[in-house]
C-alpha cells in the first residue's frame, strides 16, 4: 500500500498565495507607476532612482529586525503591521509632493514591505511538509511571477487614466490584505492543540531572538552571488538590445515569467523524480549558459531561447536554495533565518546594480563583458554550495539519521 502524501494545499496555505499574489501585484503596479508619478510632480529620473535606493536599503537594514521579531512575537502580527505600513504609505504619495518628504515615505514603505515579505517566506516555512517543501516554494513564486507580469500592465493602465484612481486601487489591495492578514491564526490553533507545524531540527539548540540565524549563513551568501547581476540585467536589457539592434527586446520579460512560471508549475514533479539536492548544480549552469549565450548572442532568436532558460534557471535555483533554507534552520529561529537570507539577497540586488553599472559606463556598453563578469560572479556561488552547503546538509541528514527521523520528514 503506497504511502498518501502530506497534506499541502490547507486553507492557510491557500490563504498565504491569496495574500502574497495581492500583495506582490500591488507592489509591482506601484514600482511601474513611480518613475511617472515623480515625473508628474516635477522630478527626475535620478531622484526616482533614490526614491526606489531608498526603499530597497531600509528593508535590507531593518530585516534582522524583523527576524527576531517573528520569533518572539509571532507571524499574524508581522504580516498585519507590515501590510498596514505598507497601506498607509500608498495612501500618502499623492499628498506628499516634495521629494524629501517622498524619500521619508519610500524609508517607511521599505521597512513595511521588509517586513511584510520576511514574515510571508516564514509562514510558509511554517505551513508546507517537509516532503513537499520545494513543490510549495515553487507555488509561492508562481504567485510572484503572475504579478510580476500583471501587476506593471495594470499599473501603467490607471496611470494613464488618473493617478489618484491608481493610488486607491493601491489602497484597496492593501486593506484586503491586512483583512487576509488577520484571518492567518494557524499559530493559536496550533499552540491550542499543544503542536508545532515543523519540529526543531535535530541536535540543534534553541536560538530564538537572534538577529541572524547562523545555520543560514553560507546559503545566504550563495544567494548573494547569484542576486548579483540580476537587478542590472532588468535594467540594461533595452539598452543592451539597442546596442546589438534587437527590436524586439521588450519580449525579453513576458518569456522570462512564462519560463519561471512552467518551472514551478512543474516544480513538484521535478523534485519528486530528482530530489532537491540533485538540483541546485544543473540550475545554476542554466543561468551560467544563459548569460554565455546573451553575451554572444547575434539574432533575436538566441536572446528569447535566453529568456526562456534563465526563467527556468532562476525558477529552480531560487526554489531549491529556500528549500535548503528551510530545512537547515530550527524552527524556534526560522524568522531569523529568512531574515538573514532575504538580507543577503537584499545587499546583491542593490551591490550588483551599482557594480555593473559602473562596468557598463567603464567598457563603454560592452555587454559581452557584462555578461562574462556576470558568470565569474555566479559561478563563486556554485564554489560556496561546493565547499560549504553540500557538507552542511550532509551533516543535517547524518544527524537525523542518528536520530530516527525518516529523510522525507528532515
Amino acid at each position: 500500500m503506497t504511502k498518501s502524501r502530506p497534506k499541502l494545499w490547507t486553507r492557510w496555505f491557500v490563504l498565504l498565495l491569496a495574500i502574497d499574489l495581492v500583495a506582490y501585484n500591488a507592489h509591482f503596479m506601484l514600482l511601474t507607476g513611480l518613475p511617472t508619478f515623480v515625473a508628474g510632480i516635477g522630478g527626475t529620473a535620478g531622484e526616482a532612482g533614490v526614491l526606489a535606493g531608498a526603499f530597497t536599503f531600509a528593508a535590507l537594514a531593518f530585516r534582522p529586525l524583523v527576524g527576531k521579531f517573528l520569533d518572539e512575537r509571532g507571524r499574524r502580527v508581522v504580516l498585519v503591521v507590515g501590510a498596514a505600513a505598507i497601506t498607509a504609505c500608498s495612501a500618502l504619495y499623492p499628498s506628499l509632493p516634495v521629494f524629501a518628504l517622498l524619500f521619508l515615505l519610500r524609508v517607511v514603505h521599505g521597512v513595511g514591505y521588509g517586513a511584510f515579505t520576511t514574515a510571508t517566506g516564514t509562514v510558509l516555512a511554517d505551513l508546507a511538509p517537509p516532503s513537499r517543501l520545494t513543490e510549495a516554494i515553487g507555488y509561492l513564486g508562481l504567485a510572484g511571477t503572475v504579478s510580476t507580469a500583471a501587476g506593471p500592465v495594470l499599473g501603467l493602465y490607471l496611470l494613464g487614466i488618473d493617478v489618484r484612481l491608481l493610488f486607491g486601487v493601491l489602497v484597496g489591495s492593501g486593506v484586503l490584505v491586512i483583512g487576509l492578514s488577520m484571518l492567518m491564526a494557524y499559530e493559536k490553533k496550533e499552540r491550542r492543540a499543544g503542536s508545532a507545524l515543523r519540529p526543531p531540527a535535530v541536535g540543534t539548540p534553541a536560538r530564538k531572538g537572534r538577529l541572524f540565524e547562523p545555520t543560514a549563513l553560507w546559503i545566504s551568501l550563495v544567494s548573494f552571488f547569484s542576486c548579483l547581476p540580476l537587478d542590472a540585467i532588468m535594467m540594461y536589457i533595452a539598452t543592451y538590445g539597442k546596442e546589438r539592434g534587437f527590436a524586439h527586446i521588450g519580449l525579453f520579460f513576458p518569456v522570462h515569467a512564462v519560463g519561471m512560471g512552467l518551472t514551478y508549475l512543474l516544480l513538484g514533479r521535478i523534485v519528486e523524480r530528482v530530489g532537491p539536492k540533485r538540483l541546485f548544480l544543473p540550475s545554476l549552469a542554466v543561468v551560467l549558459l544563459t548569460y554565455a549565450m546573451l553575451a554572444f548572442a547575434k539574432d533575436e532568436l538566441t536572446v528569447a531561447f535566453a529568456a526562456f532558460l534563465f526563467g527556468v534557471g532562476l525558477g529552480l535555483s531560487g526554489a531549491v536554495l529556500r528549500d535548503f533554507l528551510i530545512r537547515l534552520s530550527p524552527r524556534e529561529s526560522l524568522g531569523a533565518a529568512n531574515a538573514t537570507y532575504m538580507t543577503a539577497s537584499d545587499l546583491g540586488f542593490g551591490l550588483g546594480a551599482v557594480v555593473f553599472g559602473y562596468i557598463v559606463q567603464l567598457t563603454d556598453m560592452d555587454f559581452t563583458a557584462f555578461f562574462l563578469v556576470s558568470i565569474g560572479v555566479v559561478a563563486l556561488s556554485g564554489v560556496v554550495y561546493l565547499f560549504f552547503v553540500r557538507p552542511q546538509l550532509a551533516r543535517h541528514e547524518a544527524r537525523d539519521a542518528a536520530a530516527g527521523v525518516p529523510p522525507e520528514e528532515a
